[in-house]
């Protein structure tokens, strides 16, 4: 590899993990929007590098279909928000053109210039859990450089002025846009994906698993519990297609890793900072109520306080507005994706938006099992993900998710071109 491909293949990774986890620079830079300025040069790189490969993609069915949905539900959105609030500009709309407009050109530009570096399937998964395994190194040597640490203080303020500085106490550590959502629920889907790669295709993938673990339960309890859960399940759902046991076992193995990694984790936690360790203790609490028929804390929020939906016509078509955090209906307040999506656009929407997303997730899985497993562990962790947030917004999760999906994709149709 001469100096010139080294050079290019730093700045791509530089570039995937800005792109993946969006850190605010704001504090540093102030209100330039650099993803706005570097998705316009990307737009006139896949013109100059990649115009056949565009045209190429475009003709497969679940690409297109997702595009096509993509810009029917923009449409709806737009007439919707202009009969209810003479205007086009809500944040519904702003989603839809962020992920259609900026999402995914930067994940198609990502994944084209990987394609033309040759990496297969497998090297394109390793690489994406490389750019996780940074972002934990960056968390763990927050731990133990608290200099280091206003870095991500800084960011997460600038992002969140209504916050306290309380949250400091127990969570905010590593790089990102999101610290205590998607970031947390990426890792703990990286950790997912590792667990996957550990069994298909090679025990050395195990080794990802405390380190991603560590950057997801410093910033959000809710990632390595759905990671768990849906692995479990993915294998279960394998080795009833496979029609073998071996998959069983594999839940027997996970179950086992999991339980040494968590206590690994909640060691070094505890010896690092109490307050994160109590924090994370107090989910293991309101676990064991929930499990006694109990509900409490989290889970009385979520399955209680922020579970509710419009009447009427409203549910089929929504009323435009957004609750999360009450910022739109004052009286009303869900943190639940599916919750403020039928607000946003009814059921109607839920239907143009949610569908062929996950057709598209779906694409390829018949290839093999471990396409299947990737497939299946994609569709499954967004579903129950998006209970806890907004999950189908331009976040960590929805462009991790989708750059390796299309990946996955534009290799199927560059074997097909030739």
């Amino acid at each position: 590899m001469n100096f010139q491909n080294i050079i290019s293949s730093i700045m791509l990774y530089i570039y995937t993990f800005y792109i993946i986890y969006r850190p605010n620079l704001s504090p540093w830079i102030g209100n330039i929007n650099i993803l706005y300025i570097t998705t316009l040069v990307v737009y006139v790189l896949l013109f100059l590098r990649h115009r056949r490969k565009i045209i190429r993609i475009f003709k497969n069915k679940n690409f297109g279909l997702l595009i096509i949905f993509l810009l029917i539900s923009l449409v709806y959105l737009c007439i919707f928000s202009l009969i209810q609030n003479n205007t086009i500009n809500s944040y519904g709309v702003k989603v839809l053109v962020n992920i259609t407009f900026i999402v995914l050109p930067n994940v198609i530009f990502i994944c084209f210039e990987f394609l033309n570096k040759r990496y297969s399937f497998n090297q394109f998964i390793t690489f994406i859990l490389n750019i996780g395994l940074i972002q934990s190194i960056i968390t763990i040597l927050m731990f133990f450089i608290p200099d280091f640490r206003t870095i991500a203080m800084e960011s997460f303020l600038a992002a969140a002025p209504n916050k306290t500085e309380a949250i400091f106490n127990y969570r905010i550590y590593g790089f990102s846009s999101d610290f205590t959502f998607s970031m947390q629920l990426f890792q703990g889907f990286l950790m997912g994906i590792a667990i996957i790669c550990s069994l298909f295709i090679s025990k050395k993938y195990i080794i990802y698993v405390p380190f991603l673990m560590i950057s997801s339960i410093v910033n959000g309890r809710s990632g390595i519990i759905f990671c768990l859960i849906i692995t479990i399940l993915v294998f279960l759902l394998i080795g009833i297609k496979k029609k073998n046991f071996k998959s069983i076992i594999n839940i027997f193995v996970i179950s086992l890793v999991f339980i040494f990694v968590i206590n690994f984790g909640l060691k070094i936690a505890q010896f690092i900072s109490e307050d994160t360790y109590e924090w994370i203790m107090r989910l293991n609490y309101e676990t064991s109520q929930l499990l006694n028929g109990n509900i409490t804390g989290t889970y009385e929020a979520l399955f209680n306080n922020m579970l509710f939906f419009p009447k009427g016509m409203e549910l089929i078509a929504g009323t435009g507005d957004r609750v999360f955090g009450g910022r739109e209906i004052s009286y009303l307040s869900s943190d639940v994706g599916y919750v403020n999506d039928i607000y946003i656009g009814g059921l109607l929407f839920l239907i143009f938006f949610y569908i062929p997303i996950f057709k598209f997730l779906l694409t390829n899985y018949k290839l093999s099992y471990f396409q299947y497993a990737i497939s299946v562990f994609c569709v499954v962790f967004i579903i129950i993900a998006n209970y806890k947030g907004e999950i189908f917004r331009p976040n960590v999760l929805i462009y991790g998710i989708f750059i390796i999906k299309f990946y996955s994709i534009i290799l199927i149709e560059n074997v097909k071109a030739k």
